[in-house]
């Protein structure tokens, strides 16, 4: 039976521009090399890393290009190097398509290394187009696959596991249980490295039985040297306690996966809200916001002053809540953020946002914010709905209304045959 296998021109890509100076610093890192095929390879190398750095930067993620090994001078000169560091995560490797190749070859891993990005290269360098990712347990292999649906996941949710993968390392820092600490320590007298074995849980997140399996694997390999993973034989009388150890291992990591299910995927979540719960102002004047409401920064970190400022919001009370539409809207999460601010002893301004969560690019196309009336009429301003519908790559949308004391108002966040309301009480 014959399959068809889509084209790269039917699957989702991001294509990143090349501007003139980036060609110009690969041109001096390649130069650096002797003799011209590894000075062709650095300077692609180059071109693909800053690529990724460019895309992880439009999504307000932190990458770190000089703690990355391709870019230094003596690292790219003796291996073939093209990684990026994220910070506290690990380091992802590019690899490199280039035109016509149904093939490419991994470029040196490191015991770090947690991802590899497929970066497709055209007859032109003007630009470079990254198509997909795959997660990377141990040593990669030295040949892959350039076809997009072999191995590799949609680059698109890249941004939410690394998200995953902060928040999981987040929690193994905080985590003050006794289990946990011993672990840690157990894991640095192995000399083991957490970055394999948070990967491993990204891999297996919805799998524990395979999980177990993997980490029983992974107990059998060591670093041998900075730049190779040995499979390390065990004899029989070592199994039992490994066994136990991977059992611990897998129960820490199952910890962690449910820690960030109830953030991400909150046991209130949109199809169990109650829609009609009031949300009174004057609680939350005494302090009291309720379950699910947050100091905005809290959810939206450094982003929060950037769109307050572009949004021209006052000093106001603000709150903000945050919700995955995943149940809904596969791969989209949001946060709603409410702001009142007094106008008059009687009367206040409402502003009312919707921001893309942390780690997600845009909102959704046509995603509607609509405000309504108590009797879930539309509420209008100069005879026109109060509603905004994002665009393709908005990352917020807005609208403010005037109310007097004690007025109920409602928000209304829509998609096609999706919808949520939250009810307030000014």
């Amino acid at each position: 039976m014959s399959i068809s296998t889509p084209t790269i021109d039917e699957l989702f890509s991001i294509t990143v521009p090349l501007k003139p100076e980036v060609h110009q610093m690969a041109r001096r890192f390649a130069a650096e090399q002797n003799g011209l095929i590894k000075g062709k390879r650095v300077y692609l190398n180059t071109l693909a890393v800053f690529a990724l750095h460019t895309y992880l930067g439009w999504l307000d993620l932190s990458s770190d290009l000089d703690a990355s090994y391709s870019w230094h001078p003596l690292q790219r000169s003796a291996f073939d190097r093209a990684d990026l560091y994220i910070p506290d995560i690990g380091r992802i490797d590019c690899v490199l398509a280039l035109p016509g190749e149904k093939t490419a070859e991994s470029p040196l891993a490191s015991e770090d290394t947690i991802a590899q990005v497929l970066v497709k290269f055209e007859e032109s360098l003007a630009s470079v187009r990254l198509t997909g990712y795959c997660l990377v347990v141990g040593e990669p292999e030295e040949e892959v696959s350039t076809d997009p649906k072999q191995g590799w996941f949609e680059i698109e949710q890249l941004p939410e596991t690394l998200l995953r993968l902060q928040m999981a390392f987040d929690y193994l820092e905080m985590a003050e249980d006794e289990e946990t600490q011993q672990l840690r320590e157990e894991m640095a007298a192995r000399e083991l490295n957490w970055s394999g074995v948070m990967t491993i849980l990204m891999v297996n997140w919805d799998k524990p039985i395979l999980l177990r399996r993997k980490l029983r694997t992974f107990l059998g390999l060591n670093s041998s040297s900075q730049h190779s993973v040995l499979v390390t034989l065990r004899s029989p009388q070592d199994e039992p306690e490994d066994d136990d150890w991977s059992a611990r291992l897998a129960a820490c990591l199952g910890n962690i996966r449910d820690a960030i299910e109830d953030v991400l995927n909150p046991s209130s979540s949109i199809e169990n809200e109650p829609v009609n719960t009031i949300i009174r102002f004057r609680d939350w004047r005494r302090g009291n916001f309720g379950q699910g409401w947050e100091p905005t920064e809290t959810l939206l970190g450094d982003r929060h002053r950037q769109l307050a400022a572009r949004s021209t919001a006052g000093n106001g009370l603000e709150r903000s809540k945050f919700y995955d539409l995943g149940v809904a809207i596969v791969g989209y999460a949001i946060v709603l953020t409410v702001e009142l601010i007094p106008d008059s002893p009687t009367s206040s301004q409402a502003k009312v946002r919707i921001t893309t969560a942390q780690g997600i690019p845009y909102l959704p196309p046509q995603l509607k914010l609509a405000i309504l009336k108590e009797d879930e009429t539309p509420a209008t301003a100069q005879g026109e709905p109060m509603e905004s519908v994002s665009r393709e790559r908005d990352t917020w949308i807005q609208r403010t209304l005037f109310v007097d004391e004690a007025e109920i108002f409602k928000v209304k966040i829509a998609l096609d045959e999706f919808s949520l309301i939250e009810t307030f009480e000014a």
